[in-house]
């Protein structure tokens, strides 16, 4: 799991710092940082539910693992979604 976020921070703090006004660019950083440490704290936490609630080591494993799949997958296809309306110049409305 930390292997992942290594190799995908610095990409997504670029991206925040790009995309903040630069008066923000301190609270936008900030606020990536503590989502980002948050989420780590959860998944961790939710981790550890999951593998002592299944009674078996292996079968919480693999329902956190597929959990994980899942979560970045979804990650994945948002992070695609935005990329493509960016690249268009067309944003979303709020």
């Amino acid at each position: 799991m930390a292997g992942g976020q290594t190799m995908t921070a610095p990409a997504a703090i670029a991206a925040v710092v790009e995309t903040a006004a630069a008066s923000d660019v301190g609270v936008a950083t900030t606020a990536f940082n503590v989502a980002r440490q948050v989420g780590s704290t959860v998944g961790v936490a939710l981790f550890g539910t999951f593998t002592v609630a299944a009674h078996h080591f292996v079968t919480g494993l693999r329902l956190s693992a597929d959990i994980a799949a899942a979560a970045f997958a979804l990650g994945a296809l948002l992070a695609l979604r935005m990329t493509a309306a960016g690249a268009t110049g067309v944003r979303p409305t709020p």
